[in-house]
This record gives structure tokens, sequence and C-alpha cells, in this order.
């Protein structure tokens, strides 16, 4: 008896420990939010290198193909063979469904990521605690990469949607 009596008093204590000592791991902030207040160099600068990564994305084939091809200063051509898949663009006979421009949106949708990611540089990134001149530089190669995207998109697909603040 005086066996089983122990053994509740423990379990009892143990469950009474346990209930009250998790207090703080229940009351942490969320981490899949983020506020500006927040933010600080390295948030800062992990954001500007990620612009640059849409830009890989782009001009890596599809914006170059789009840009060079329908003019003369290029011919769609593997080896000395004409590569079908890229003629349309030395004809003029591109559609919304042609590659470049709806493989996986990898032009238009990405400009509009990027842009998506300078706009929200532009509205956070000034809050930071962090060195006044590299905020100031890296808030202006938001804004000039924002218009950079802009740029192209008139150039390629005329008027386009203009948002000025993160989505």
């Amino acid at each position: 008896m005086k066996s089983l009596f122990k053994n509740m008093l423990a379990a009892g204590l143990l469950t009474s420990f346990t209930m009250t000592g998790c207090s703080k791991i229940l009351d942490q902030k969320p981490i899949n939010s983020f506020l500006p207040q927040d933010g600080n160099a390295d948030i800062a600068e992990a954001s500007n290198t990620a612009i640059y990564s849409y830009l890989r994305t782009q001009w890596g084939e599809g914006m170059l193909n789009l840009g060079e091809l329908p003019g003369d200063n290029c011919t769609a051509t593997v080896g000395s063979v004409t590569n079908d898949a890229e003629t349309f663009l030395d004809d003029f006979t591109w559609t919304p469904t042609s590659k470049y421009i709806d493989d996986g949106n990898l032009v238009y949708q990405t400009a509009y990521q990027a842009i998506n990611a300078c706009n929200s540089i532009i509205a956070n990134v000034p809050f930071y605690e962090m060195d006044a001149a590299r905020r100031d530089q890296i808030v202006g190669e938001a804004y000039f990469l924002r218009a950079f995207e802009y740029f192209y998109l008139v150039r390629l697909f005329g008027g386009v949607p203009l948002y000025t603040q993160a989505i």
C-alpha cells in the first residue's frame, strides 16, 4: 500500500511540474510571421540577395531569348539545325501559351515575384537597425530593380499592372 501511495504521489508531482514548467515554451512568438521592427542587417542582406535570384531565373534563358530572338541580332538554331522550339520568336508568331511566356510563367510571373520582393524591401528595410549607408544602398537597389523589371515587362508585353506595395 505504501509503494502504491509513493508511486501515485510521484506521478502527481511529476504531472504538476510538467504542466506548470512549460509556460515559457508556449509563449513564443510565431516564427512564420515577420514584423518590420524584427528586422536586422542579416535579414536585409538576405532579402536583397533574393531579388537577384529572380533575375538569374529570368535572364538565364527566358528574357534573353524573348528580347533577342525576335530581332535580327540572332537566329534560333542549335548547331547548324534550326531549332523549331524557338522559331516562333523569329517569326513573331508567339501566343500567350508559347515557351518562355507560359513555361511556368518564366518571365511574367518571375518578374512580379521580384517586384513584390523589391516592394517588401522598400517598405520594411528603412525601419531596420543597421548601418545607414548600407541600408540606403539596399533600398536604392530595390528601387532600381523594380524599375528594371517594369521596363522589360512593358517592353515585352505593353501595359502591365503597376504594384508599388508588397502583396
